[in-house]
């Protein structure tokens, strides 16, 4: 990826995987439309206490990997799908926050 704190990700009828790396996360926007998406953000630091995710899912699938010492917010819609947080350990006082918002329609988000 490139040297900037933000990304943005379109995957339509397709799979996309990206790691994201970079200091200075601040937000990020995942489109995934009849495929699927997966964003690696376990090395990734983030700039402030909060960095925003946004999404948009239609009849697809995203998986987000967060950094294991953030908490993770879902403010999401749901249309029948599914939104999830599958990780097994959840990080306990943690002062950076990872707030994934949008909308998935007959599809799936897992955050790992």
């Amino acid at each position: 990826m490139s040297e900037n704190s933000n990304f943005n990700i379109t995957s339509v009828l397709n799979d996309v995987r990206r790691k994201f790396d970079q200091i200075d996360f601040e937000q990020g926007s995942i489109v995934s439309v009849l495929g699927s998406a997966d964003m690696d953000l376990r090395t990734a630091k983030m700039k402030g206490a909060e960095a925003v995710l946004s999404l948009t899912n239609i009849l697809g699938s995203t998986y987000i990997f967060p950094a294991p010492d953030w908490n993770v917010t879902l403010d999401m819609t749901e249309i029948a799908g599914t939104v999830k947080d599958k990780r097994e350990e959840k990080p306990v006082k943690s002062k950076k926050t990872l707030k994934v918002t949008g909308i998935t329609v007959l599809g799936d988000v897992f955050i790992r």
